[in-house]
């Protein structure tokens, strides 16, 4: 149960409509519609609807300790790794979250995530985003975690290559041949939306190179 399962289960908690619910979080209904197939909201609408509500974000994002969930009387137990229970990851470069930015693997960097991953996730790497396009999704210390196999839905976070050898992170919209890289930021009038055709020859080639699953902070040495 995700996000699509809440939305309606929230539709149904608080006997509301859709395009009441899309009022209460401040978007358009087409937004609420794309929420129920499965689209993540933008941490905005999110926080509106935890206010209004009285709800947790997890009640909205969560699978396992959603509003679905616990309608349904299905949350989760939490499983409690040893904090030496990690997968190892290599690190590519920078990706821009503002302008474009070369994205080159770094021979010898490496970075962990939790081993649950090491299965789902076999062919994993960690890349820095750099700039403030998506400061609301990742701080400055924070590595994007990318999996190449993972199909990039729409609405999801993802690592976008563009010119063959460019790279951004960027929430991703698609919109029949269109590809719309939107940021999230809290300067939002300095980065507009990038809509790129993907079929006009004009564009710069476009490549979903992976979506976004994790994200974690660079580890630290331990001194004694």
């Amino acid at each position: 149960m995700g996000v699509a399962e809440n939305i309606d289960a929230l539709l149904v908690k608080f006997d509301i409509t859709a395009e009441s619910l899309a009022r209460i979080a401040g978007v358009q209904p087409p937004t609420v519609s794309r929420w129920r197939h499965g689209a993540m909201p933008r941490e905005e609408p999110i926080n509106r609807m935890v206010e209004y509500f009285g709800l947790e974000r997890d009640d909205i994002v969560s699978d396992a300790f959603g509003l679905a969930a616990k309608e349904h009387g299905r949350v989760g137990i939490p499983t409690i790794k040893p904090a030496y229970s990690y997968h190892v990851v290599p690190m590519l470069g920078n990706a821009a979250a503002g302008e474009w930015r070369e994205v080159y693997e770094q021979h010898g960097e490496e970075v962990t995530i939790p081993d649950e991953f090491a299965e789902s996730h076999p062919r994993a790497f960690g890349v820095k985003p750099a700039g403030s396009s998506m400061d609301l999704v990742f701080r400055d210390d924070e590595i994007a975690i990318c999996d190449p196999d993972m199909e990039v839905r729409d609405g999801s976070v993802a690592l976008v290559g563009v010119n063959g050898d460019e790279a951004t992170i960027k929430r991703v919209f698609f919109a029949g041949n269109t590809i719309v890289l939107h940021a999230e930021s809290t300067m939002a009038d300095e980065y507009p939306d990038i809509a790129i055709n993907t079929k006009d020859p004009a564009s710069p080639p476009v490549h979903l190179i992976g979506e976004i699953f994790w994200k974690t902070l660079p580890a630290r040495p331990i001194k004694f």
